[in-house]
């Protein structure tokens, strides 16, 4: 890898490991208790610096067994900060996709002016809140790294920091492989280096993961000195004969990577071998099966005339008539919204439900329901690795959601937008007349 992939990898790491803590550090607030994450500026005494505040308060009105807790996630608006610093339309569109809620007029204020966007969740939500947060920071105020936030907590003390490096691991080191139990374990620890956790083990004892657009299948194998990456491409094949012609054309051209047809399946694969093992050669190889899937698998299926092997959550496409199965429509849509967020145009999701409402319709009740399934399986463990996937999955089903209600209201004419918010505005920042948190 290059030097900007490290540095790139090693950024990403370190705003991992910042939402990661402050998802620990909400999950454990108390009532009243408060986290503050200002942009350093060049300017000690700006008090105005772009900020993020959240708040914990618990609801003693809630189920019988004890109060409701929330947290408020709370970001300046433009009334309250510099000229210079003031929110973009495409900012304000992004706080929006995030979840947050426009800024209201909180209802003991006697000001007419604004007060600023919030996002209100339970606290076991700590993960989605933490994820919000660190996106504001690092999107929207454009804060470069981690290292550029200065935090001020009341309660339990939260301290922004990098995440320490891992010293028992040397990327470059060659280690000589004791048993496939040590071999698990080293992969584990490159994988955590490179994602900052470990993704959780399939029933087959393999480890799926996102990188990009692909979804990439780690092998170890116990009973040879290897380590298979798989990539599924295409299923459905329909001429397997001249699909062979075609997967020994791509196979020329990748000589890294080597495409296998299996009955009316295509699969990439890339064997390492681990005598000895060396962390490096397995990110190295990762990047290849990246770059492929990322290159040359859609102008694969589309030259084998077959449909994705995996969809978008990574699960196997199914050809018979299942009606639990996603459509292939909707399924394109989801991949949009994995590549390109909520940047996804309005007028292709339109398209791909053949500007027919009642379809739009039957794919947004669709997407619901997989928003619902999210959310239940984020609360359903207490595994944080499987509650990140699935805090994941709850925010791409949730842009996609909106993508389709916007389709929806596009087909009618004379329907206005009408959004509910969760709650009532907090007075966290208070009217500009009156001391608040920066004096």
């Amino acid at each position: 890898m290059t030097d900007v992939d490290d540095f790139d990898r090693s950024v990403a790491l370190a705003w991992r490991g910042c939402r990661g803590a402050l998802a620990d550090h909400v999950a454990e607030m108390r009532d009243g208790d408060t986290v503050l994450l200002i942009a350093v500026t060049d300017d000690p005494e700006e008090v105005t610096a772009p900020c993020v505040q959240l708040y914990a308060w618990d609801d003693a009105s809630g189920p019988e067994d004890g109060p409701s807790r929330f947290v408020r996630c709370e970001v300046l608006s433009n009334h309250y900060l510099a000229d210079d610093r003031k929110l973009t339309p495409a900012d304000e569109a992004s706080l929006r996709s995030l979840g947050f809620a426009d800024p209201v007029v909180g209802p003991e204020s006697t000001s007419e002016e604004p007060s600023n966007w919030f996002l209100d969740r339970p606290r076991s939500f700590a993960d989605e809140v933490a994820a919000a947060a660190v996106a504001v920071v690092r999107d929207v105020f454009c804060v470069p790294h981690p290292v550029f936030l200065e935090s001020e907590s009341s309660g339990a003390d939260f301290t922004v920091s990098d995440p320490p490096p891992r010293a028992s691991l040397d990327l470059r080191a060659a280690v000589t492989i004791v048993s496939p139990d040590h071999r698990r374990s080293l992969i584990e620890d490159t994988l955590e280096q490179m994602l900052g956790f470990v993704p959780p083990v399939d029933e087959d004892g393999d480890i799926p993961l996102r990188l990009g657009s692909a979804w990439i299948y780690l092998c170890p194998m116990d009973d040879a000195p290897f380590v298979q990456i798989l990539a599924p491409i295409a299923a459905a094949v329909p001429d397997v004969r001249s699909a062979a012609a075609i997967v020994t054309e791509i196979n020329a051209r990748w000589p890294h990577v080597k495409l296998l047809l299996q009955e009316d399946r295509v699969v990439a694969t890339i064997e390492m071998s681990v005598i000895p093992f060396v962390p490096q050669h397995l990110l190295d190889m990762l990047a290849v099966m990246e770059r492929f899937v990322a290159e040359a698998a859609h102008d694969a299926v589309i030259a084998l005339d077959a449909v994705p092997y995996i969809d978008a959550l990574g699960n196997v496409t199914s050809m018979e008539n299942d009606s639990s199965v996603l459509p292939l429509e909707l399924r394109a849509l989801v991949e949009l919204v994995w590549q390109h967020g909520d940047g996804v145009d309005v007028d292709d999701v339109v398209v791909l439900g053949d500007r027919d409402r009642p379809t739009i319709g039957w794919y947004l009740n669709l997407a619901q329901e997989q928003t619902h399934a999210a959310r239940e399986r984020a609360e359903a463990t207490d595994d944080r690795r499987i509650m990140r996937a699935a805090y994941e999955d709850l925010a791409v089903w949730e842009t996609t959601v909106a993508l389709l209600t916007a389709a929806h209201r596009r087909l009618v004419v004379g329907v206005e937008p009408n959004r509910e918010v969760f709650g009532s505005q907090l007075e966290l920042f208070r009217n500009p007349g009156e001391n608040t948190l920066f004096d």
